[in-house]
């Protein structure tokens, strides 16, 4: 019990940690004119750091049983919620709301894109492509946020009916939406430090969110549901305070790209509210860690 009360804490406060090593990675250690490394030691601290964290958090998530009751796991996991809670939910639907209609003006308008560089494969930053992967992406982060306040509303009744449950299926594509959008904003990158750890957030994410909606569509799995989303908030967090401590130390960001770190941010919230009700839920399905 102690190891899954200290879980959501642990997975926070690695994130940050290993959140300014990457802001440190960001600022100092690329060239600006060439974007090549600059034989700074931040990256190689950084993935020890991130090794070890993830180690720690998956280690710690075996407090948790290996399968639960498919037909009661989210009764008993996610409810009842409490007034902190679900106003996580809530600021984490503003995010992501806000996020969407930002993005969504971005993508249509051409506002803030980048310079095109006519060494880069042409398809892949064609203005077709910008729309086709761009609209999608912020129109399922709206729907996110509609996902989010549906699903406060379910964790406080403690109850979800069918219709609601398969919501949470939207959150899974909208993560699977921003790795094409990572992939293509970083097609001409020379250094893989500059996007490695968002594409990692952003894939771990889809995982969290796709187990989260295992509790209603398949066999629970809250062992491997807790592992994936604590390692999930660290990379988010790795993601998302870099970029913040890079921009404190004078570094620019793209405007999409700020928009994918402060839903990086958000959905790290919500995973860590959680793991923190997960926390105390009274475990009574088979196959219990010991």
């Amino acid at each position: 019990m102690q190891m899954k009360k200290i879980l959501p804490w642990l997975a926070v406060a690695l994130g940050c940690v290993c959140g300014v090593l990457r802001g440190l990675d960001l600022a100092l250690g690329y060239d600006a004119a060439t974007g090549l490394p600059t034989g700074a030691p931040f990256e190689t601290v950084l993935y020890a750091a991130l090794a070890l964290s993830l180690a720690a958090v998956v280690w710690c998530s075996r407090g948790y049983a290996r399968r639960g009751r498919k037909e009661d796991a989210f009764e008993t996991y996610f409810t009842p919620i409490g007034d902190l809670s679900k106003t996580v939910f809530v600021l984490c639907a503003a995010v992501f709301a806000l996020a969407g209609l930002a993005g969504l003006f971005l993508t249509v308008t051409g506002v803030g894109a980048p310079a095109q560089d006519a060494l880069l494969v042409e398809s892949a930053q064609s203005p077709l492509f910008d729309l086709a992967t761009g609209i999608p992406l912020w129109a399922l982060a709206l729907l996110a946020a509609i996902t989010f306040v549906k699903l406060a509303g379910c964790c406080a009744r403690g109850f979800i009916s069918a219709e609601q449950a398969a919501l949470t299926l939207i959150p899974v594509f909208w993560a699977m939406f921003v790795v094409i959008r990572i992939f293509k904003d970083n097609s001409g990158t020379p250094g893989l430090g500059h996007y490695v750890f968002e594409l990692l957030a952003a894939a771990l994410l889809t995982l969290a969110f796709y187990y989260f909606s295992g509790f209603f569509f398949a066999q629970p799995r809250p062992m491997r549901f807790a592992a994936v989303s604590a390692a999930a908030v660290v990379l988010s967090l790795t993601s998302a305070a870099g970029v913040l401590v890079a921009l404190l130390l004078g570094t620019a960001c793209q405007t999409e790209g700020l928009l994918r770190q402060a839903c990086f941010a958000a959905a790290a919230a919500w995973f860590t509210a959680q793991l923190v009700q997960m926390a105390g839920a009274e475990e009574t399905a088979p196959g219990k860690a010991e």
